[in-house]
């Protein structure tokens, strides 16, 4: 890794020299050795002895203070967390820097992985920076770290393949969408749970409600309007005494869970959890139906007893009451829960649509290079415009006919010095590039080939008209005015600049 380094840094140093930059400007941080060393280079950067310092984010980032006379800095590379773009800024955006306006170069190479990695860097920035703010509204993240290439991609993406960011940025959408999927998933088993719950409630509350119902059938069939209570053998006309008796026979047949009494048809079992010295639970049950009760209190006194016996008698009707709310309830949970579970995922189209999109891209960009390529000819019908050129050309022996961007120049000089009687200079070149720029730098040639640039002006506009010689010549003998071209000079080089790979 250490030779890499410095092999890189003497390419960049041989390039600035012979671009005029003195080779003592020009240094490599790693050549520092020691402390000393390093701050003997970090003086002559400040100094402005040393105008271009190379070297790693490692190496030239925390403690490097040389911002004074930095005006440019340059990214060679891209690196993996945006801390560490943070700490290359950090070495030329910082207190003490005497220009007011500095410079930041990115060199990106087309068709490489340095596109991947400030697209990572980009997602993770704005990530973190969210964090940071407060302004994380959603429930979900992207996982940055299974953001990762297979070697097949990352071939493709040496090769230059302009799709391939695209087939990663569709699979990392798959990807979340499939974790999403993951989610709404298990939140519909679990509203299938919910939903098989809140019915087993609404069997459960019917039947307690009947159950009630019941008691209340047992109870109306007993009417008091004379209080009358057995306990034992005997019976008692008043609630005091009544109340009193059943406590004294509580103490003495709790434990065994005997029936001590009757009340309004209701057969009155004592249970007692616990001891008498430490009772844990004093109850008795008022029974009824096929083996269902009621639960009253065994109060302190005799009256508190049948207080309690008789409020849980009168309050059959509240119990109904409540229970019926309480199923109402639970009958508009089902119908909310159905309406959950009919409903789709919304992402499903989205889902299924790059699903398809990727597999057109894996086929585009993944391609199987053994494969042997097809090298039958393909026949194409020739067309009547092409017929009657080739015809044209039996009659006309100077048509012009391009091949892809390019003219032969051999006919073409002659035919044209023959019509004009113009001279040209000897040209090595035995072909006309049919572009832009080629046809801009003849017509920035001089006078002698005004003619042949006003020539390739009209074969680059009007090359499939496929025009002749003579057309041309009979048309076009207006002089055409030398090109001229123009050059910014170049600004003045800056004091230091920093270069981080």
């Amino acid at each position: 890794m250490k030779e890499k380094a410095f092999d890189l840094y003497e390419d960049i140093k041989q390039k600035l020299i012979r671009r005029g930059v003195p080779p003592n400007e020009i240094a490599f941080i790693h050549d520092a050795k020691n402390p000393e060393a390093r701050e003997r280079i970090f003086n002559a950067v400040r100094s402005g002895q040393i105008r271009v310092l190379i070297g790693s984010t490692a190496k030239m980032g925390t403690g490097m203070n040389v911002q004074d006379r930095l005006i440019a800095m340059h990214h060679l590379d891209a690196p993996w967390r945006p801390a560490d773009v943070e700490q290359r800024q950090g070495r030329i955006l910082r207190q003490g820097n005497q220009f007011q306006e500095v410079f930041e170069f990115v060199y990106i190479t087309t068709g490489s992985f340095d596109g991947y990695i400030w697209q990572v860097l980009e997602t993770k920035a704005r990530f973190i920076d969210q964090v940071m703010s407060g302004q994380i509204n959603s429930r979900e993240i992207d996982d940055i770290s299974k953001t990762a290439l297979s070697m097949a991609e990352i071939k493709a993406l040496a090769s230059g393949d302009p799709e391939i960011m695209k087939m990663i940025a569709v699979e990392n959408e798959l990807t979340k969408l499939t974790s999403v999927h993951g989610s709404w998933l298990r939140n519909r088993q679990m509203m299938q749970m919910n939903l098989q719950s809140h019915r087993y409630q609404i069997e459960g509350l019917a039947k307690k409600m009947a159950r009630l119902k019941e008691a209340i059938a047992l109870r109306d069939q007993h009417p008091q309007k004379d209080f009358s209570l057995r306990v034992l053998e005997k019976e008692y006309i008043t609630r005091k005494k009544a109340g009193s008796a059943l406590n004294r026979t509580f103490l003495q047949y709790g434990r065994e869970g005997k029936i001590i009494g009757t009340y309004r048809g209701f057969p009155l079992q004592a249970q007692l959890v616990g001891s008498i010295h430490d009772p844990l639970e004093m109850s008795i049950l008022l029974k009824y139906g096929d083996g269902y009760s009621l639960r009253a209190k065994v109060g302190e006194s005799g009256l508190a007893t049948m207080q309690s016996i008789d409020a849980v008698l009168r309050g059959l009707e509240g119990r109904i009451q409540h229970l019926e709310k309480e199923r109402i309830r639970q009958k508009e949970e089902v119908a909310s829960t159905e309406i959950g579970l009919d409903k789709p995922w919304d992402e499903a189209e989205r889902y299924t649509q790059l699903k398809e999109d990727l597999v057109i891209l894996k086929q585009r960009v993944l391609k199987d290079e053994d494969k042997p390529e097809d090298e039958t000819p393909i026949e194409v019908e020739t067309s009547a415009e092409v017929k009657l050129v080739e015809e044209a050309q039996e009659e006309a022996p100077y048509i012009l006919r391009p091949k892809g961007n390019e003219l032969e120049l051999a006919p073409i000089l002659q035919a044209v010095q023959e019509a004009e009687g113009i001279a040209f200079p000897n040209l090595e070149a035995d072909i006309i590039l049919l572009d832009e720029d080629s046809v801009l730098d003849l017509e920035a040639e001089a006078r002698s080939s005004a003619a042949l640039a006003q020539f390739s002006r009209v074969a680059l506009n009007a090359r499939t008209q496929q025009p002749s010689f003579s057309d041309w010549l009979r048309k076009n003998r207006e002089k055409v005015p030398v090109g001229k071209a123009l050059s910014k000079a170049p600004p003045a080089a800056p004091t230091a600049q920093l270069s981080f790979f």
